[in-house]
């Protein structure tokens, strides 16, 4: 059985190397184009099952279009399945609205993997006002 030192050693050999390869600059809301309104709303590191998913950023634009910049590191001796969402509460337990950095994804041991996804959502776009005032939750599904 893996215990933790031996997981938390794997992990940092695993991030010494993804920090290597990691991207320069992360996505800004001035880097629009056309000066679009926009929130950006950045995420700490989170360690779950044996993942590691570093910092996030979540950018949304006024007209509902999104962008997201999500790395993940695997530090078990296995591979796993991997998704990324970000969800806005809504009334009575409902989410407003959801968007999906990374879908079901199998992350190799001791895998880097980094993600830069975009999109275009028209709840997104509805909502944009209500949105841009409260912060979403980054689901993280790990199995």
């Amino acid at each position: 059985m893996l215990t933790f030192r031996k997981l938390f050693a794997t992990l940092a050999l695993a991030l010494a190397g993804a920090l290597a390869a990691a991207p320069a600059a992360p996505l800004l809301a001035a880097d629009l184009p056309g000066g679009a309104e926009a929130t950006q709303f950045q995420f700490a590191d989170k360690l779950r099952r044996g993942v590691l998913v570093r910092e996030g950023i979540l950018l949304v634009r006024a007209d509902g279009c999104y962008f997201t910049n999500v790395e993940v590191v695997n530090g078990n001796p296995h591979p796993v399945t991997v998704a990324i969402s970000y969800r806005w509460p809504g009334r009575r337990g409902r989410p407003l609205a959801t968007i999906t950095a990374l879908e079901r994804t199998t992350v190799a041991s001791g895998e880097f993997l980094a993600v830069d996804g975009e999109g275009c959502s028209g709840t997104v776009g509805s909502y944009y006002p209500t949105l841009s005032r409260s912060t979403p939750t980054r689901i993280i599904s790990v199995r």
